[in-house]
């Protein structure tokens, strides 16, 4: 008789690794850390290779549900700033979330709002049935920040967007909040940023209108040419029956 298959639902805390790229991780790749007011954020990794483990070993020892795996304990907020060697800003919760709604609607930020609540909340995990039944990871939550930090050096992201070196002090005109990541000499760039973004919607929108002008003058030529020949074919046929 065939064996009903198991199903198994691994979820891990925050990942990181070689060629590992999320939110989390771009996370880290902002100028400051962005932290919520009134929030003490914990930090709990896990390597990839740990959950490549915690798979296997789930497999091997057939157990299924929803298990849930990464390093022991959490590392503090700040430990992890001063391990990453960064500073935070810290924003009103409806700031941060109505900024960062409002900059995903017009397609600067990639995540939607509510995906940065995997960054700014905390969120951990505890691996009790994967270690009840013997399975340990062999990655501390310090040699995965190091791993994550390693990983993202050289790179620039805001709320999950990356960006050029040139590009992290223009980004944060797009909103005053967002705006608080970047170091004040950023203004001067700022504020050529959005005359340039300006300038080149109002183009845009002149561009565009000339365009639907056209397309509605032609549509116009060719309904009013349509009636004009049906008119005229309208007066032939009654001057036939006429004749």
């Amino acid at each position: 008789r065939r064996r009903d298959p198991l199903v198994t639902v691994l979820r891990p805390a925050a990942l990181v690794g070689p060629g590992v790229d999320t939110l989390i991780s771009r996370h880290f790749e902002a100028p400051r850390l962005l932290t919520v007011r009134g929030e003490a954020r914990e930090w709990q990794f896990v390597h990839v290779d740990d959950v490549a483990a915690a798979a296997a070993f789930a497999v091997d020892h057939d157990m299924a549900g929803a298990l849930t795996g990464g390093a022991s304990g959490a590392l503090t907020a700040q430990q992890v700033e001063l391990a990453a060697g960064m500073t935070r800003v810290e924003l009103a919760p409806a700031t941060a979330f109505l900024t960062a709604e409002r900059l995903h609607r017009v397609g600067v930020l990639p995540a939607a709002a509510d995906d940065l609540a995997y960054a700014v909340y905390s969120w951990t995990v505890a691996s009790d049935r994967l270690r009840a039944a013997g399975w340990q990871p062999r990655w501390s939550n310090e040699e995965c920040l190091q791993v994550l930090l390693d990983t993202v050096r050289g790179r620039h992201a805001l709320a999950g967007r990356r960006v050029g070196p040139r590009d992290v002090a223009a980004l944060g005109a797009a909103g005053a909040a967002v705006a608080l990541l970047f170091a004040p000499a950023a203004g001067k760039e700022t504020r050529e940023f959005l005359t340039e973004k300006a300038r080149e919607g109002r183009e845009k929108a002149a561009e565009a209108a000339r365009q639907t002008r056209e397309v509605l003058a032609r549509q116009r030529e060719t309904i009013s040419g349509a009636i004009e020949r049906g008119r005229d074919a309208y007066r032939e046929a009654r001057e036939k029956e006429t004749a």
